[in-house]
């Protein structure tokens, strides 16, 4: 990564561009996509980079990136960004967005991400962690919830709630439920 251009102020907000050149070398087929497979060979990809950051330190802050320029046999045009938010020092959400729009002579291919993070501190030693995510190509949505509780120093308490919906007729179909629990114990001699 080569920074060409960077603006950034005393509160860390920063504007910057990026110059990318990555090598990849495949030893067999590489399926990328359905449907789009990828020959082997020794690929290089030059990538360019606009992104926009606030502070992380900030009670609202963010970022917004767009990539661009060769990907494999093809060019790729890839959108990224996020946004987080800390009302409290015991509430905090993170939304994350990505979008790819990839053309190759194997055949083109776009997708979305989009991630939900919404974490709650209930007390100092109880913690109360949720992820969701959408997947645009598989049409699914997924769901992890996980309680962790720490006893005493080193002795960790988590109960976990996965949960997967298949996105159909404009409905949720349930796929996947899993419910765990684990103790970790820290023994000191």
């Amino acid at each position: 990564i080569m920074k060409i251009f960077e603006i950034q102020n005393q509160t860390n907000d920063r504007i910057e561009t990026n110059y990318f050149n990555v090598r990849e070398v495949l030893t067999s087929p590489f399926p990328i996509f359905p449907g789009v497979v990828i020959p082997p060979g020794d690929y290089t990809f030059i990538r360019h980079r606009a992104r926009v950051q606030t502070s992380p330190g900030r009670v609202i802050s963010g970022e917004l990136a767009y990539r661009w320029g060769d990907y494999w046999t093809g060019t790729v045009k890839e959108t990224a960004g996020y946004l987080m938010i800390r009302p409290s020092p015991q509430v905090f959400v993170n939304v994350n967005y990505q979008t790819v729009d990839a053309k190759l002579p194997q055949g083109n291919f776009d997708f979305a991400l989009t991630r939900l993070s919404l974490d709650f501190n209930l007390t100092p030693r109880l913690m109360w962690q949720n992820f969701v995510q959408h997947n645009s190509v598989t049409k699914t949505l997924g769901w992890n919830s996980r309680l962790r509780w720490e006893m005493s120093p080193g002795n960790i308490f988590f109960l976990v709630l996965n949960q997967g919906w298949e996105i159909r007729d404009g409905g949720f179909v349930p796929q996947i439920t899993n419910f765990t629990t684990k103790l970790r114990w820290t023994f000191r001699f």
